[in-house]
């Protein structure tokens, strides 16, 4: 089932058996339905219509027998559950280990079924004068799902939804029995193109068994068995196989190799049945541990492949009790009746109790971890256990409408404000009304995909092609290859069998190529639009990326634990990081060599963790400690460098409402919604915030309007600023959301107002900007959508000099294959005659690090920072930078050298910085003056 640990492709590591559960079609509805079709080798003696070993979602069978009143049910995933037979005087009996139950129906020898198999269906089964059942439906609130069988063989032939679709079922004989053939969706007759679709198709080998599974594009997954109907190849569309070495014959076999032609994935198996214990084995040595209960499978402890250990108790139903960490930190859980968790007990010592009806929660309290404060949330339902009112820890209350059919229709926020929602009978949002009144709609094809949104009613009009809106298109299995903009653009994209992106194709017609490693899903080279490219590998276990060779050969390298998680790197330019883990694999300790590799000066960050695993003090390389604190709930309350401490506090929704750094503080309160309504800043200020909708339509200061604003779709159109609109902003979007006007008026003058013009190319880049003002500014940029060039050409006026250089400023950006920037900029002078400065022949990049640009000269230290920048004719600039051991710019110094023969003189600037504990910058100050700014 779906808690049992599995490994590889998978293999449960409580039996030793194949659980291989794949999607292979859904059914539209406000519920939509997943056809699933699952193989385990424990059924390979149990026939179906796709072989031994096989089952799938519609396959149930049930014996009543009335001598012993129990019902034996093997359901879907060949899982047998035996229930009390119900009756007028018990109707309704549970299995509490299975977590299935049974009840009688109003409908005469019909019953209903429920387990945490069925995802939330009722399974609507027929007693047969046989004592057999038969399935005949599935519900879910007020949808209804009809299974409909061929007379004669008895086997599902459509899966319907009478609101309007369908799943129809075809088969062949072959000497094994029926087979399942082909899977279709059929729409209703009246929705334009709604033929069946095929779905899915079937192939089958000599012995009867599934063999191929093929998609609409012909896509082939494929299977080979041995002679007892078990595995020996799996082989995906995208051509990784899987193979298998097994131990013992048919349903008793057990997995003790798995291998597949992706490197490093094989893993190796044992078993100790006599303890419950068994092992997987990896590729580089590493293992896990499971030890499972013998008699009832549950897992009791696992050990991780770096050595962490999770341990598990369980009550006499099943019900998991108690979970252990390494640490020894310890998890409670305790249940109603019904095994629903009433409550929860953390190690830190916050609880968190539940209470529930008919299975619905209704109340949860959370106490702190001191027992000084309590959060409670509450929760309403109707008849048919949707929800209809939340409410918060402020008790205000949100609440919720629904649909005759059962589907969402309005949400009611505590100011009386909503949003509103139209769902189709197969659940798909046509129309959603947000809380200022604005409407999107929606529409979708045959396969239920979204193909249409739109600021427009499209039953507003005749023709719906006219309409602006932004339109996508699929394949026949389900994966977007185009999207259409409103503004008339489009972008489109291909695929491989794995459903990676293999070619993407941008509104201005630029190619990037994703190139895979062979047979696998795993990206191996982006070829960008100029041939530049990135390069990636995945040499370990955990098929994560290893290395990151970029354009001009540089490798970024990193290094996993047996767990997955990162254990070091080498950056581009020679660094490493080297990373510690406790014994809950979390991070106690970082160590950053600089490219020297020297001890000496690497730089050591340690950790402390509480025993919730939060950070509660970092030691940073220079000796400072920093010390973090929580309130009861778990939330930062309090961080403290002994420099610039920083506290906050909380309200009963875990709002901030109080934020204090240094000397300075602000304070927060919120509306009924949990918008922000008002601020009080440092420096005594009030802010006040009113909303229309989601949008802030006016903010106060001090009791007094300080600007008002109109918004539309989401962007604002209109702001005012001042008491008596003393300067007033207009903005203006094209229907891609870009701001193409904007028009800025100050007080009565309407005479000459500040306009902007922005223009923009098909795929969004900005390539101009006019300014009443300023002049023009004209943007190009390269094949990857990189700033090539700048060019700005004021207007001519009185006070503009003559000379060229006055005219205007015109910078060049140059790129290298790992979009290190190379750039030259020069005044328009500088180009007389099409002359223009190639900075390409003379930057030097190493590792990413740029050493010399024009006439300028960088130097770093051994982690990779600027600590020296040389300008200017004779290097007459001198810029030196100092950083602290978290690499923050600490000391900037500015000299200016001025030589002439034997005459030199240099005139320095010196400023220093300081940090709060976040890195966020908190003070400069002039050395030479003494002048601070915090």
């Amino acid at each position: 089932d779906k808690d049992t640990k599995k490994k590889a492709d998978p293999i449960s590591m409580v039996t030793g058996e194949e659980l291989l559960l794949l999607d292979d079609a859904t059914l539209l509805g406000l519920y939509p339905f997943a056809f699933q079709r699952q193989y385990r080798t424990t059924a390979v003696e149990i026939n179906s219509v796709f072989g031994y070993g096989w089952s799938h979602s519609l396959q149930h069978h049930f014996l009543f027998n009335d001598e012993d009143n129990t019902i034996i049910w093997t359901d879907h995933e060949n899982l047998i559950n035996t229930l009390d037979l119900p009756s007028k005087n018990m109707p309704i009996s549970a299995n509490k280990l299975a977590k299935a139950a049974v009840w009688l129906s109003e409908k005469e020898n019909e019953y209903l079924f429920t387990a945490a198999c069925l995802n939330g269906w009722v399974m609507h089964v027929n007693r047969l004068s046989d004592n057999h059942g038969q399935v005949t439906a599935f519900s879910q609130n007020k949808q209804k799902l009809l299974v409909h069988y061929d007379p004669e063989r008895q086997l599902p032939v459509k899966l319907e939804n009478p609101a309007g679709a369908s799943l129809l079922f075809y088969y062949i004989e072959t000497e094994q029995g029926d087979r399942l053939s082909e899977i279709r969706l059929a729409r209703h007759i009246t929705i334009a193109g709604s033929e069946p679709q095929c779905l899915i198709r079937y192939a089958y080998d000599e012995q009867g068994q599934l063999s191929e599974v093929i998609n609409p594009v012909n896509e082939v997954e494929r299977y080979e068995y041995r002679s007892d109907f078990v595995f020996t190849k799996r082989q995906l569309a995208g051509g990784t196989e899987f193979y298998w070495e097994w131990i013992g014959e048919g349903k008793s076999v057990r997995a003790l190799r798995q291998w597949s032609n992706i490197p490093n994935t094989e893993i190796n198996f044992k078993w100790d049945a006599a303890s419950g214990t068994s092992e997987a084995i990896y590729a580089d040595g590493s293992k896990e541990i499971f030890v499972h209960d013998k008699q009832t499978a549950r897992l009791l402890k696992t050990v991780s492949a770096s050595g962490t250990t999770t341990t598990r108790h369980y009550g006499q139903d099943g019900e998991l009790i108690a979970e252990i960490d390494s640490a020894g930190h310890v998890t409670e859980f305790d249940y109603d009746d019904e095994l629903n968790c009433t409550l929860m007990r953390f190690p830190d010592g916050q609880v968190v109790t539940n209470r529930y009806n008919r299975g619905l929660l209704m109340e949860r309290t959370h106490y702190s971890a001191d027992r000084l404060e309590i959060r409670r949330e509450k929760w309403r339902y109707d008849y048919d256990g949707n929800l209809i009112t939340y409410i918060d820890p402020m008790k205000l209350e949100t609440n919720y409408r629904w649909s005759e059919n059962g589907s969402l229709s309005a949400v009611i926020y505590p100011d009386n404000t909503s949003e509103r929602y139209t769902f189709n009978a197969l659940g798909q949002l046509l129309e959603y009304q947000n809380t200022s009144g604005e409407v999107m709609y929606y529409r979708y094809n045959a396969l239920g995909q979204l193909i249409f949104e739109s600021t427009t009613d499209p039953n507003s009009t005749n023709n719906i092609d006219a309409v602006q809106a932004t339109r996508w298109v699929w394949d026949d299995i389900g994966r977007l290859v185009a999207v259409h903009w409103p503004d008339g653009t489009s972008r489109k994209f291909s695929y491989n069998p794995y459903g990676s992106v293999t070619k993407e194709i941008d509104e201005k017609q630029r190619v990037t190529h994703f190139e895979y490693h062979p047979n696998t899903p795993f990206i191996k080279r982006i070829y960008y639009p100029d041939n530049s490219y990135t390069q990636y590998e995945y040499n370990n276990i955990h098929c994560k990326i290893s290395d990151i060779i970029n354009h001009n050969g540089d490798r970024y390298h990193i290094d996993y634990t047996p767990t997955g998680k990162i254990q070091s790197e080498r950056l581009f330019d020679g660094r490493r990081i080297f990373w510690e883990y406790d014994v809950n694999d979390q991070i106690i300790k970082r160590t950053e060599y600089g490219d020297s590799g020297r001890q000496e000066t690497a730089l050591v960050t340690q950790y402390e963790r509480d025993i919730h695993g939060r950070l509660t003090a970092r030691t940073l390389p220079d000796g400072q400690k920093i010390a973090y604190r929580y309130n009861g709930f778990g939330q930062l309350l309090e961080v403290d460098d002994g420099q610039w401490p920083l506290v906050w506090q909380y309200d009963k929704c875990g709002r901030l409402i109080q934020e204090h750094q240094g000397f300075s503080s602000q304070y927060f309160d919120y509306d009924a919604v949990g918008r922000l309504y008002r601020m009080r800043m440092p420096d005594g200020n009030i802010l006040a915030y009113h909303y229309h909708g989601d949008n802030v339509s006016q903010i106060d200061l001090n009791g007094q309007p300080l600007s008002t604003h109109r918004w539309q779709q989401g962007k604002e159109i209109d702001r005012t600023l001042g008491r008596f609109g003393e300067l007033n902003w207009r903005n203006q979007f094209d229907s891609m959301g870009r701001l193409l006007h904007q028009r800025i008026t100050v007080g009565d003058n309407i005479i000459k107002p500040i306009e902007r013009h922005y223009q923009y190319n098909q795929v969004g880049e900005l390539t101009q900007i006019t300014d009443t003002y300023k002049g023009i500014k004209n943007f190009t940029h390269d094949l990857n959508g990189r700033l090539a060039s700048a060019n700005h050409k004021p207007y001519n006026h009185k006070q503009l000099p003559d000379e060229l250089s006055f005219k205007g400023y015109h910078e060049q950006f140059i790129y290298d294959g790992a979009n290190n920037l190379l750039s030259s900029d020069a005044p328009l002078d500088a180009l007389k005659g099409d002359k223009q400065s190639n900075t390409a022949s003379s930057t030097q990049v190493s590792a990413n690090r740029l050493k010399i640009q024009g006439d300028r000269h960088y130097e770093y230290d051994e982690y990779g920072n600027v600590i020296k920048e040389l300008r200017g004719k004779r290097q007459h600039t001198e810029h030196q930078f100092k950083w602290d051991c978290q690499h923050r710019l600490i000391e900037f110094k500015k000299i200016r050298h001025y030589r002439d023969n034997d005459f030199h003189q240099a005139v320095e600037t010196v400023h220093t910085y300081t940090y709060d504990a976040f890195g966020r910058r908190i003070s400069k100050t002039d050395k030479q003056t003494g002048d601070k700014t915090l």
